[in-house]
């Protein structure tokens, strides 16, 4: 009866969901997550996120999803008690919350990625909780609960510690940059520049082919996501060549970005289409002009 109590309730919160598939479906902008990286390695990166969060190193990787498996064990052993039952329906939530966008891979509808997906790690935490703490589980579910806890919270210390695993800087960047009438920004990935724009509300798309500028900034970032994807160049990597008449004055790393600054003698005008050439990564660049 308990189950089906849960089942009842999972189903009230189920209908609700599927009323706004149609918002999901108007929202949709037809590029899918997988023009980024193959599906293996969005796998492997959702273990990573789900069981390490931002601190993704190996060994505390090892000792969580080690622990993760004697959880689910010890739930699946015990699945005839009544608290167990209650987990396993936890994690078949969780389970389906995460198969059902891998089912849709295969027709094409490509949407699989750790963060579309976060709602399963809250189950899945719950049917682990259940299954290291079920009677009989002993000092093996003991063991597994102190590994997971033990991983969780050195990953939430590093998060307020570690100043690479801090959201991307763009104040400073902003800083940094202090773009001037004669500026042209090359923001790397092209996606960026809307954040750089929140900082620098003057930064914008060219209006014209041709601009006539001074400066020219090279933002690159290499946050946490972009850092992930395979096929990825990394800022530091890409080439960057300028249109003729400017050189090099300085170039340096702050946080998660890489700050390169050309400038010439005397505003020189270039065309849009230029600018976008003269940065060759693994995507385009875009250019805001001030």
């Amino acid at each position: 009866y308990g189950v089906l109590t849960q089942l009842r309730g999972l189903g009230a919160d189920t209908i609700p969901k599927i009323a706004l598939l149609p918002l999901l479906h108007d929202q949709t902008t037809g590029r899918t997550v997988g023009a980024d990286s193959g599906i293996g390695f969005r796998l492997r990166q959702f273990g990573n996120w789900f069981l390490t969060g931002d601190l993704r190193q190996a060994a505390p990787l090892a000792v969580a999803a080690v622990a993760a498996i004697v959880g689910s064990w010890l739930l699946i052993r015990r699945r005839r008690d009544r608290e167990a039952a209650r987990g396993l329906i936890s994690l078949g939530v969780g389970l389906v919350t995460i198969v059902i966008p891998l089912i849709l891979v295969a027709v094409g509808q490509d949407y699989f990625l750790f963060r579309n997906v976060i709602a399963a790690w809250v189950p899945l935490a719950i049917a682990l909780a259940i299954g290291c703490t079920a009677r009989r589980a002993g000092w093996l579910g003991l063991a597994a609960a102190l590994a997971l806890c033990s991983v969780f919270l050195v990953a939430d210390v590093a998060v307020f510690t570690r100043h690479r695993l801090q959201r991307d800087d763009w104040r400073s960047v902003a800083t940094v940059t202090r773009p001037s009438g004669r500026t042209v920004v090359l923001v790397y990935p092209p996606w960026q520049a809307r954040a750089f724009h929140e900082y620098t509300p003057s930064a914008a798309d060219p209006a014209t082919r041709v601009v006539r500028v001074r400066d020219v900034w090279f933002v690159g970032v290499h946050g946490a996501y972009q850092g992930d994807y395979e096929g990825w160049t990394p800022p530091g990597r890409v080439s960057v060549k300028v249109p003729p008449g400017f050189r090099e004055v300085s170039q340096r790393r702050l946080q998660h970005f890489v700050l390169r600054h050309f400038t010439a003698a005397a505003p020189v005008s270039v065309s849009v289409a230029e600018l976008k050439r003269s940065v060759r990564g693994s995507t385009p660049v875009r250019v805001l002009v001030e």
